[in-house]
């Protein structure tokens, strides 16, 4: 709990709060001066907003709602196919959650070597550039074939028998 705590959760509760605070705080001039650097820091901003709400909602739902995935982690996958099975909307937010995920990483990761001088010259900001689309691209290409399998395997149980305790103890 203590490593999820310091580790994951308010480690991004903090970026989080911290980018509605610049968004709340800077000024979109998208339409006004449509440059690509304009269009950039709006869809920053977007991406980070959705998927602060996909990570909220993915979170509630698969670690403090239903099966208690840490007493029962066998239940896992099943838990998430029962999440998307006869939900087309949950399939949508899924999709739409890994796509925006993906993207605000990809370019966080190109604006912070910008902005930090580690990518110096227009030259090595387009080759970084390069990099982080594969990785945005890859992350997505992950995120699809994951639910994927969530989609396409037989679904599978994922509720407790009151047995699968003992299935999974330490041995």
């Amino acid at each position: 709990m203590g490593l999820e705590l310091f580790g994951i959760w308010l480690p991004i509760l903090y970026h989080s709060l911290y980018g509605f605070y610049i968004w709340y705080r800077g000024e979109s001039n998208a339409v006004a001066y449509p440059w690509a650097g304009n269009w950039m820091y709006s869809a920053q901003r977007w991406t980070g907003a959705i998927t602060f709400a996909y990570i909220v909602w993915h979170t509630w739902h698969l670690r403090f709602s239903g099966v208690h995935l840490l007493t029962y982690p066998g239940s896992a996958f099943g838990k998430v196919q029962n999440e998307l099975f006869g939900h087309p909307w949950a399939i949508a937010f899924y999709a739409v959650g890994i796509i925006c995920a993906s993207w605000h990483f990809a370019y966080g990761l190109w604006l912070f070597a910008a902005k930090w001088g580690i990518t110096q010259g227009p030259i090595a900001q387009r080759r970084w550039g390069y990099v982080c689309l594969i990785i945005g691209i890859g992350f997505v290409a992950v995120g699809a074939v994951t639910m994927y399998s969530f989609l396409s395997v037989h679904q599978q149980p994922f509720k407790p028998t009151g047995n699968e305790l003992d299935s999974f103890t330490m041995r």
